[in-house]
């Protein structure tokens, strides 16, 4: 998490894309459920409805790969839940459902 502070302070674009899939930190940080480094780039205005190659963003990921707390940061953040589609027409919202409690 400090190396994530440390590249966000030196002023690396939070919303930059891997080589492979086209994603953003933010949707990285999802799929492994990792919520500090969601907040700090959320807290540096990573783009919270980006999407990679295959449609996902990182609610989908998140809600997909059952990581609760990482679907509730998103969802208290404004995450889009109905509107976004993926390639497989799922929304956020399809992906969140797997998660009780919500």
């Amino acid at each position: 998490m400090d190396q994530v502070r440390k590249l966000l302070e030196d002023c690396v674009n939070p919303d930059a894309l891997d080589e492979w899939e086209d994603a953003t930190a933010l949707i990285e940080a999802s799929k492994k459920g990792h919520v500090e480094i969601i907040k700090l780039l959320l807290a540096a205005n990573a783009t919270l409805d980006a999407v990679e190659t295959d449609g996902y963003t990182a609610l989908m990921f998140a809600g997909k790969r059952g990581h609760t707390e990482t679907v509730k940061t998103l969802l208290d953040a404004g995450a889009d839940i109905d509107t976004i589609r993926n390639r497989y027409n799922l929304t956020g919202r399809d992906y969140a459902q797997r998660i009780p409690d919500l």
